[in-house]
Order: C-alpha cells, then sequence, then structure tokens
C-alpha cells in the first residue's frame, strides 16, 4: 500500500477515535493511541510504519512539545514555585527508590527501571484540570496545589523525555548527560530570563503590527526549530530547544494567537499521527498470555504514585485529607508516558512496552472516579468526631478545618474553619 495511503488512514482513524472519546469525556489521545493499534498488526493490519509516517510522527512529537510548553499556565507558579518544586523533587526521588526496588526485584535493566520509574513520576495535567473543573474544585486549597504540581510536573516531564533521549542515544548511561542537560537548562533559563523574553516580545509585536498572523506562526516555527537545532548541537535532545522556545514565547503578548496556530496546525494532523503511530508499533496478540504481568504494572504504578505521593505531601505538611485528594490526581498518568515509552520501545522488552500502553489507558479512565471519590469523601476522622452536625449528609457538606481551639466559656475544643 502506499505510504500516503498509510498516512491518510491512519489520520483518519486517529481524529476518528479522537472525537469519539472526546464525547464520551475521555481524552482523545486515548482513542489517537486505540485507532493505531486497530490499524495496526494487532487487529487489521492496514497500515504500515513507513518512512513517511515516521517523519511526521516525529514531526508531531515537536509540535506537542511546543504546544504544552506555551500552554503551561507560568503564573500558577508564583509564589509557590520553590515549595511545588521541593515537593516535586522529594517524590521524584521516593519514586525513583521505589521503583529501584522492584527492578532489584523483578531483575529489570536499566533503560527498564528509568522508563518505568519516569512514567511513575509524572502524571496528567490533562485529565486533572477537567476533572477539578467538573467538580468545582478548581479554586479548592487541594486543587490550586494540584494545579502548581502539575505545572512543575510537565517542566520536569519535557526533562525527563530530554535525559531518557539522551542517554537511549549511546551505548553506556553516565552521569555525564544528565549532569549537561540540567547545566545547559539553567543556563539558558537565565538568558532567556534576562535577554530571550525581551527580544522575542519586540520581534512578535513588531510582526503584529503588519496584521499578518501567519507571519507569527511562521515566527514560531523558526525559533522551535532554530533552538531545536541549537540544542541538538549541544548533543542535547530538539525536543528541549523546541519546549524552550515554548517558554519564550508564553509570556508574548500575542500569545493566545500564536498558540491557536500552533494548537490547529498540531492537533488537526501531526500530534493525532504521533499517538496513532505508537498504537502501530503494539502488537496486543504477542502479549496476550501476559495479563497478569499487565495487572501486575498497573497496580505498581499506582501503588508507587500514592505511597510516594503521600509521603512527599506529608512532609511538607499537608493533612492526610489533603494528601489523599491530591495524591488521587498525581495517581493519573502523562501523556508524556507515550512519549517515554516510544522513546524506550526498542530497548525495553515488549511485554512491558505494552504493560505500560495498557497501565496508561486504564489507569487515566478510573482516574476521574477516583478523585471525585476523594474529593467527596471526608477523612478528617478527628473533625468528624468533635463536630458530628458538620458533617451530615454523608458528608457533603463537610468544612475544611486547619486549627483547633479551646473554647473557654464552654469550656470545649473546637475546630477552626477557614
Amino acid at each position: 500500500m502506499s505510504p500516503l495511503i498509510d498516512l491518510a488512514l491512519l489520520l483518519f482513524g486517529a481524529k476518528l477515535g479522537g472525537i469519539l472519546f472526546s464525547k464520551i469525556k475521555q481524552p482523545s489521545i486515548v482513542g489517537e493511541l486505540i485507532a493505531g493499534i486497530i490499524l495496526g498488526p494487532s487487529l487489521l493490519a492496514i497500515v504500515n510504519t513507513s518512512s513517511l509516517v515516521t517523519s511526521v510522527a516525529d514531526l508531531g512529537l515537536l509540535f506537542l512539545i511546543l504546544l504544552v510548553s506555551l500552554t503551561i499556565d507560568w503564573k500558577n507558579l508564583e509564589g509557590g514555585t520553590e515549595r511545588y518544586s521541593w515537593i516535586e523533587v522529594t517524590r521524584a526521588a521516593l519514586v525513583i527508590v521505589l521503583v529501584y526496588v522492584l527492578s532489584t526485584i523483578f531483575s529489570w535493566d536499566i533503560y527498564t527501571f528509568l522508563t518505568i520509574a519516569f512514567v511513575a513520576v509524572l502524571s496528567s495535567t490533562a485529565i486533572v484540570s477537567r476533572t477539578l473543573a467538573d467538580m468545582k474544585k478548581m479554586d479548592s486549597p487541594e486543587g490550586q496545589s494540584l494545579i502548581g504540581l502539575e505545572v512543575v510536573d510537565t517542566v520536569f516531564g519535557i526533562i525527563c523525555v530530554a535525559i531518557l533521549a539522551n542517554m537511549l542515544g549511546g551505548e553506556m548511561i553516565t552521569a555525564e548527560p544528565i549532569l549537561t542537560t540540567i547545566f545547559v537548562i539553567v543556563g539558558i533559563f537565565v538568558v532567556m530570563g534576562r535577554v530571550g523574553f525581551r527580544m522575542v516580545n519586540r520581534l512578535t509585536n513588531s510582526i503584529q503590527k503588519y496584521g499578518v498572523e501567519e507571519a507569527l506562526l511562521g515566527f514560531t516555527l523558526l525559533l522551535a526549530f532554530l533552538l531545536g537545532s541549537l540544542t541538538e548541537g549541544l548533543k542535547l535532545e530538539s525536543i528541549l530547544g523546541v519546549f524552550i522556545a515554548g517558554m519564550i514565547l508564553s509570556r508574548s503578548p500575542q500569545l493566545p494567537i500564536i498558540a491557536g496556530k500552533v494548537k490547529d496546525i498540531g492537533e488537526s494532523f501531526f500530534i493525532p499521527i504521533f499517538f496513532a503511530s505508537v498504537g502501530l508499533t503494539i502488537n496486543i496478540m504477542s502479549a496476550s498470555g501476559n495479563f497478569l504481568l499487565m495487572a501486575g504494572m498497573i497496580v505498581a504504578i499506582v501503588l508507587v504514585k500514592v505511597v510516594s505521593s503521600m509521603i512527599a505531601l506529608r512532609l511538607f505538611s499537608y493533612s492526610t485529607q489533603q494528601s489523599l485528594r491530591i495524591s488521587s490526581g498525581l495517581a493519573t498518568l502523562s501523556e508524556m508516558t507515550i512519549v517515554i515509552v516510544a522513546l524506550a520501545s526498542s530497548r525495553i522488552d515488549q511485554s512491558i512496552f505494552i504493560s505500560l500502553i495498557v497501565s496508561y489507558l486504564i489507569i487515566n479512565a478510573v482516574s476521574p472516579i477516583v478523585m471525585n471519590m476523594a474529593f467527596r469523601h471526608d477523612f478528617d476522622v478527628k473533625a468528624r468526631m468533635l463536630n458530628p452536625m458538620t458533617y451530615r449528609n454523608g458528608g457533603n457538606d463537610a468544612r475544611k478545618y486547619h486549627a483547633k481551639v479551646y473554647n473557654r466559656k464552654k469550656k470545649v475544643y473546637s475546630y477552626k474553619t477557614k
């Protein structure tokens, strides 16, 4: 079959799957991934992974990274950047320790260990944001903390992808690519903060004066590809440069126009092809006898994410109730999971590869239900015992308490509400 026909069928299936899953209030990414599985060797086997499909999928990854970078709400981090960053670092360290314990038990190689560790660290900003909005909990203390952590998590996810890609590109894993990546990122952050934003803002403002919106899109892609080439020249991945380009442009007054244009061209063609192409690499039939492994992977990832999140949040003075609610959101799997697994597909066992994809699908399908239960149920047993009337109607009227107060007249303790 012609590569153009393969590309057309893959695009049609990806868009159809994305629309169907959006209709049932599920991430469109899941539908695009399943479309690739159906069209690939798992079921119909009518689309092949040609060089054309691979090239378009590679561009899809770059558009995805650029769009994520442009849509990050950096204002959410103001005032809480340091706190959220330390929570994320603590949580990531705990995840790595727990996954390392599992890797010694099951004798995973270093690539499998890194892949599963990065997957277990990251969570889905899209699912968390949508679920919080549906529950009208976006402005709650737990909701604000979740969104702040998700912003840091997204940045951390791009760094994880860049580090993993650099490691997979070499024969040996050493500390050099990690340290190089960190130093380059810090250096570019400094330069960007002092020079990059101002220069780009002047250029975008000058372009906007002529009223040609397509010129803004052209400038955005030019900047993204130039910085991608720069990071490649520094022996890093191009996705890092593309992400930095998005960060620079995120403070431009023309951001709504730029983000809209990138979203239109990316989500209409390139990004769906990327996710559907990942589905093409999956052969469900070859893993039909590994249901136990898949179930074990799902349980292991959820436990690692919840335990590490609970411990990290408690260390930073969150209550048990707050920690459980925030952990229910952090238990989701990031869209970067597919990127990470796709990058590592040539170095990890096929059964592990398929198990991680299945984990992504199942965990993210169940997560909104779990979040809803966590935010509706009250876990503050002590406050419930001291203030039983506040917890009538099954806990739906519960209020958040933060301080124990002694009433001298009544000679009783009570909890003061915010």
